[in-house]
């Protein structure tokens, strides 16, 4: 901060005492403002402008002030205000000195003040400038440390999955330094604004590689008014530049001669700086530094709390006594362990327990015997793996669960297949019982085994994701609450004379997306409904199939008893000698849906 004051006090300083003291020497009127701004566009797009002041001229001299500002896309940018003197000398050339002063801002948003002093010549149609780059109040930024790491693959042990975490700390710096370029431009022929330009320059930034590189370019005035240009650059930091764009310039002395114009018309030329980082909007380059703080590795936990269940494994008696020793990756629990009194167990020594098992039968049901179901505690989940655990399994490589579950809330059943005991019920597979329940990658019953109503749901925010539906009586029914269907299946079969309803929603809301209904009924007394309301519920269904048939009764794809069902973008199809694509209130069916009775497309309702 005091470095900062103490360079701002001394520039202003300087600047009053030339600006006050130098001109009253001269005495002379100054010489026109002049503007000048310019554009182009390489790997980032970047504007520059100056305004040319004269303090005091004529036709032989001019000392002036000169704000100058540029600004880029990769939100670079700088500020200068500089302060020069120009005079002809022996009517044979113009000789110039400035000093500009002002901050850069470059890469990772990193600020440095800048001086730069520099000298020039001009001839009439010839000019050379020399300038020199001063870092003043500090040469580097530091942006804190980061971290490097590399990841080993996860590995399990106990109760939990881990990885090992190779790291390398750093320190970050933006680093600048001192610095030169040189420049010469030519008019390449007499009466013809064509201007071609070469320079060079160099870097010298601490602690990193110097920055060395030259440049060309060409200039073509249109008009007194309006140029065109291209830079070229190349140097070992950038390699390859090139810009093009387009400039405009307004008052000053030249009088409309861009072509072979006098020395007193060139008194108030822009002074040109900042060849080396051209596509940027910062004037200077910069460098970011790495600094090596040190290296190692730890482990990192990915889940924890998990109960390991094996067709092997063992105590395998009813899940009775459980300790921390059991249920571990090196000692997962059998079969039978997976029980009410074990799920209850594992919930004191394992908080919201992620129970993983590896292939193979298992029962779901408080008794052991699946005729109630199995209430996970809140928090439980259960999944489906491989048989080393380390990912979900898919298919037929699932674990199969014969029964039923409660989920209380904030409970997850993924990649499981779960089905009723044959002969006994519990007649529903998953009761929702709370909110904020997962159901993904799962089979609820099966083609051949289905339940008589699948899930019953009582819980906000309950969701099936990836996931197929069967059942003969009820697929979905939900009171209350909300309940979200993507990427799934529901297959309803009826086997018995009664209706029979794909999902029925009692209050609350449903959004279906992405999803399939098939619901066929075989009831001439009852409809097969696919989507049933009552009680004001509000239901979406978006990018959906909803296919229902009805050989001897009432085929109803969509019954509005009570709220409102918005349909967008999706196929309503029913079949039967009733056929109805909605009845009941009315139904908003949007764009995109296509409805088809009886195998023929129809006007949708």
């Amino acid at each position: 901060m005091f470095k900062n004051i103490t360079f701002t006090f001394t520039f202003s300083f300087s600047f009053f005492f030339l600006c006050f003291f130098i001109a009253p020497l001269y005495g002379r009127e100054p010489l026109p403002v002049r503007f000048s701004a310019e554009a182009y566009t390489g790997v980032y797009t970047v504007g520059r402008a100056d305004l040319m002041v004269s303090l005091d001229g004529d036709g032989q001299h001019n000392l002036y002030v000169d704000p100058q500002g540029g600004y880029g896309t990769d939100q670079a940018w700088y500020g200068d205000v500089g302060l020069g003197y120009r005079w002809i000398s022996n009517d044979a050339a113009i000789v110039g000195w400035y000093v500009f002063a002002g901050h850069s801002r470059v890469e990772n948003s990193s600020g440095f003040w800048i001086t730069n002093p520099g000298v020039e010549v001009m001839g009439s149609r010839w000019d050379a400038r020399v300038n020199a780059y001063i870092p003043v109040a500090g040469r580097s930024d530091d942006l804190g440390g980061i971290e490097s790491t590399t990841a080993g693959p996860s590995f399990f042990t106990g109760h939990s999955e881990l990885r090992t975490v190779s790291f390398t700390a750093f320190n970050e710096v933006q680093q600048v330094g001192n610095g030169a370029d040189a420049r010469v431009g030519y008019q390449l022929f007499s009466g013809v604004p064509l201007k071609a330009v070469v320079g060079a320059y160099f870097f010298e930034i601490p602690h990193a590689e110097n920055v060395r590189g030259g440049g060309a370019g060409v200039d073509y005035w249109f008009d007194d008014y309006v140029r065109v240009f291209a830079r070229y650059n190349y140097d070992n930091r950038q390699h390859s530049q090139v810009v093009g764009g387009l400039g405009i310039s307004f008052g000053g002395v030249r009088n409309g001669h861009w072509a072979d114009p006098s020395l007193s018309e060139r008194l108030t030329d822009p002074v040109e700086r900042y060849i080396a980082n051209l596509g940027h909007g910062s004037g200077i380059p910069s460098q970011t530094i790495r600094y090596g703080r040190g290296s190692g590795s730890r482990i990192e936990v990915l889940q924890d709390n998990i109960a390991f269940f094996s067709q092997t494994g063992g105590p395998d008696n009813g899940g009775t006594n459980l300790t921390l020793a059991d249920c571990t990756f090196e000692n997962p629990c059998g079969p039978t362990d997976f029980s009410q009194a074990a799920v209850n167990t594992l919930n004191t020594l394992l908080p919201n327990t992620r129970m993983y098992f590896n292939g193979g039968g298992y029962t779901a049901g408080e008794e052991g015997g699946g005729s109630t179901p199995l209430r996970l505690n809140n928090g439980q989940s259960v999944h489906s793996r491989t048989a080393d655990y380390s990912a979900p399994a898919t298919g037929t490589e699932r674990s199969t669960f014969a029964g039923a579950f409660t989920l209380t809330g904030n409970n997850h059943l993924e990649n499981i297949i779960l089905i009723p005991i044959v002969g006994r019920f519990p007649d529903t597979g998953v009761t929702l019982e709370s909110g904020n329940n997962q159901i993904t990658g799962s089979s609820i019953g099966t083609a051949n085994n289905r339940y008589l109503f699948a899930i019953e749901n009582f819980g906000d925010n309950t969701r099936v994701d990836a996931s197929t539906i069967f059942s003969n009586i009820l697929g979905v029914v939900t009171t209350d609450s909300n309940f979200t269907m993507q990427n799934s299946t529901l297959d309803l079969l009826n086997v018995e004379n009664v209706g029979v309803d794909g999902i029925l929603a009692v209050g609350g809301s449903i959004s279906i997306i992405d999803s399939r209904i098939r619901v066929a009924g075989s009831s001439a007394n009852a409809a097969a409904v696919g989507i049933r309301t009552s009680s004001n519920s509000d239901v979406a269904v978006t990018h959906s199939e909803i296919a229902v048939s009805n050989d001897t009764g009432a085929a109803v794809v969509l019954e509005n008893n009570s709220g409102t069902i918005n349909v967008l973008e999706s196929d309503l199809n029913v079949d039967g000698t009733n056929p109805f694509i909605a009845t009941g209130l009315p139904v908003n069916i949007g764009a995109g849906t296509v409805c088809v009775v009886n195998g023929a497309v129809v006007a949708c309702p």
